[in-house]
């Protein structure tokens, strides 16, 4: 598998990275949702200090995944006592 080295740029700094080329416009896309949210810390709650808003937004997007994992798995769940219910069927249905 090939890699590629990209640079990305958060907060003023410029990160290097070895990636493979296909996560690319996904790494790109997140650096820049990064960049995004530490902007709208800058402007809406004034912080100018970029440590606090690399905090702030590390802390925003650990919930955020959190919450992703907690629906990911309730999904799960529905989706597995949905499969059950549908063997019943089959079965109940087999033996009739």
């Amino acid at each position: 598998m090939s890699t590629q080295r990209i640079e990305i740029k958060i907060a003023s700094r410029i990160y290097p990275m070895t990636i493979n080329p296909e996560e690319e416009a996904m790494i790109l896309e997140c650096a820049q949702e990064i960049s995004g949210i530490l902007r709208q810390f800058e402007e809406k709650y004034s912080v100018s200090d970029k440590q606090d808003a690399l905090a702030m937004a590390a802390i925003q997007l650990a919930i955020r995944e959190a919450k992703l994992k907690k629906q990911m798995k309730d999904n799960e769940e529905i989706t597995a006592e949905r499969i059950s219910k549908l063997l019943e069927l089959i079965d109940q249905s087999i033996v009739k």
